[in-house]
């Protein structure tokens, strides 16, 4: 695994990236080793043994193994004492029998990278990644299921696909910081546009209000819209989102 160095994308929230070597021997063919490095809470035991792709197998298991690198280097001796699981919505969160409050997480894979935000805010965080490559923009034009992003892609002359792969990892991680996946379907999330500026916005009584921070970044491609951080990790050409759902004005002290 090669865990690069975290950028702060919001106070007090960092993005980290990690790599793994595409070959099978990575993480599957030792499952022994690569399950004590990545501390499977009792749900995510069941769903890797529930994986029959041996991709998908090794790319959950992997993402694991980078939530357990990166709490090390976040929290230190602490880390040991944290649980790395799911509720009962499938949304990552952080457990301990220690008294917390803990950080804030979020993950994401595509190919061999994992990307994972931890905030000490508790603003509740998304993260998506997609690895860059072909796609079809006429599926992909689903996406754009809104009269002002359909235009905002007929306006990326020649990068159409681009800019659709901007938008889905957008609502991705606008959907992540909602916690309620079955409640709001992605078709509910739109993104409006204003001289390059993007805002994302819920059509839910729930979350009409709700404000976001929104953070894009892109390795080895072309970024499709301004204050895109450009990243210098990995081998993996990617685009991604970081999204941090603000609702109180109120700050957790690191543990």
């Amino acid at each position: 695994m090669n865990l690069a160095d975290p950028v702060e994308v919001f106070p007090d929230c960092r993005l980290w990236l990690a790599y793994f070597d595409d070959g099978s021997g990575d993480s599957v063919s030792s499952p022994k080793s690569a399950l004590a490095e990545a501390k499977l809470s009792v749900r995510d035991q069941l769903r890797w043994q529930q994986y029959r792709p041996a991709t998908k197998k090794r790319q959950f298991l992997n993402s694991r193994r980078a939530v357990r690198a990166v709490l090390q280097r976040e929290l230190g001796d602490d880390a040991a004492h944290i649980q790395f699981d799911s509720d009962s919505q499938g949304c990552p969160i952080l457990l301990s029998q220690q008294v917390g409050p803990w950080p804030q997480i979020s993950l994401s894979h595509s190919g061999n990278a994992v990307a994972i935000a931890i905030s000490m805010n508790a603003f509740p965080i998304g993260v998506d990644i997609e690895v860059v490559e072909p796609l079809r923009a006429d599926a992909l034009r689903l996406i754009a299921s809104h009269p002002q992003e359909r235009a905002w892609c007929d306006r990326e002359t020649g990068r159409e696909s681009d800019a659709l792969a901007t938008l889905w990892t957008i609502k991705e991680a606008v959907w992540k910081t909602l916690h309620c996946r079955d409640e709001i379907p992605i078709s509910e999330i739109s993104i409006e546009f204003d001289r390059g500026i993007l805002t994302p916005c819920v059509a839910n009584s729930a979350f009409q209000d709700a404000k976001f921070r929104t953070q894009l970044f892109v390795f080895e491609c072309e970024a499709v819209v301004p204050e895109t951080i450009r990243l210098a990790a990995g081998d993996t050409p990617l685009r991604g989102c970081v999204m941090q759902r603000v609702t109180e004005p109120h700050r957790y002290d690191a543990p």
